[in-house]
């Protein structure tokens, strides 16, 4: 069990030079956790920020997507859901379900 967070820092580092301005937060609860962890985490961050990538693993973050969209999302493998909420600040939007648009799931199988 302890080696499992390293797969997400893993990912990260292949991640990290599309995104050289980013500002990097290690949770070990959200490695497997849903959407309440994922609350839980974002919740220091202001209203000011704009965008977050947060990574982990399935089940909780399959659950996650498809609470937030509305819509069965089933996630393999380095599977990526883009969702965005435009009406509320983001960090307050986690709370409800509605309002949220699942834009894209990305599969690298599939590019």
């Amino acid at each position: 069990r302890a080696r499992r967070p390293s797969r997400t820092r893993e990912t990260w580092e292949l991640l990290a030079p599309s995104f050289p301005a980013a500002e990097v937060r290690f949770h070990q609860a959200l490695y497997l956790a849903g959407v309440g962890a994922i609350q839980e985490a974002c919740q220091p961050l202001g209203d000011d920020v704009g965008t977050v990538l947060v990574l982990g693993h399935n089940p909780g973050w399959e659950r996650a997507a498809s609470w937030l969209s509305g819509e069965d999302v089933s996630m393999t493998t380095a599977n990526v859901a883009l969702l965005e909420h435009a009406d509320e600040p983001w960090c307050e939007a986690l709370h409800d379900a509605n309002g949220w648009t699942l834009h894209a799931l990305l599969r690298p199988k599939e590019l």
